[in-house]
């Protein structure tokens, strides 16, 4: 549980200055996708941005950009806050 209270207190200093930090990365560190991939997991189970995988040629989820049109969502931080209520 102390984990989760440290999630949910990093969640409050998070402002749209964060945010739009975050959405100029052309390239994050990998850190940051997989938080991202998290995050849309809990908003967007199915997101609709697929792209080929270059080496098994498979149509996979693109969570970057998932994640890119989550955080265009003004309500994203408000649903982040309120996930859990």
């Amino acid at each position: 549980m102390p984990k989760l209270k440290a999630a949910e207190d990093a969640l409050l200093v998070l402002d749209k200055g964060s945010i739009s930090e975050i959405k100029a990365m052309s390239n994050p560190p990998q850190a940051v996708k997989l938080t991202l991939q998290a995050m849309c997991l809990l908003i967007d189970p199915n997101p609709k941005e697929k792209m080929k995988n270059e080496k098994t040629f498979k149509m996979e989820t693109d969570w970057w950009a998932a994640a890119g049109r989550n955080l265009a969502n003004p309500k994203l931080l408000n649903d982040l806050v309120n996930f859990n209520k």
